[in-house]
């Protein structure tokens, strides 16, 4: 498992660098990205944690965190009228 963590950080650092470039040149990071990152750690995770007790307790966490980044966005929507995440252009 240690090979499969070490090219999840490589693919997650090379990313990360094209989201820095790009936020640089154009201050937009692509979707593409973002999806890229979500996915080799999605995976990972899931290759890491099958059949484990701790499977529950990440997708919990998982829960949680999209729970309170929703309801931020929401409040930011009403309060202010914005999106709450990202620029505006």
């Amino acid at each position: 498992m240690e090979v499969a963590r070490a090219l999840e950080i490589l693919a997650i650092a090379v990313t990360l660098a094209v989201c820095v470039v790009t936020d640089v040149r154009r201050r937009v990071i692509p979707n593409r990205c973002v999806i890229v990152v979500v996915v080799v750690r999605g995976v990972y995770l899931l290759a890491s944690l099958r059949g484990s007790a701790t499977c529950v307790s990440a997708f919990v966490g998982a829960v949680e965190a999209a729970t309170v980044l929703m309801v931020s966005a929401r409040v930011s929507q009403t309060v202010f009228g914005t999106q709450g995440v990202g620029g505006e252009t």
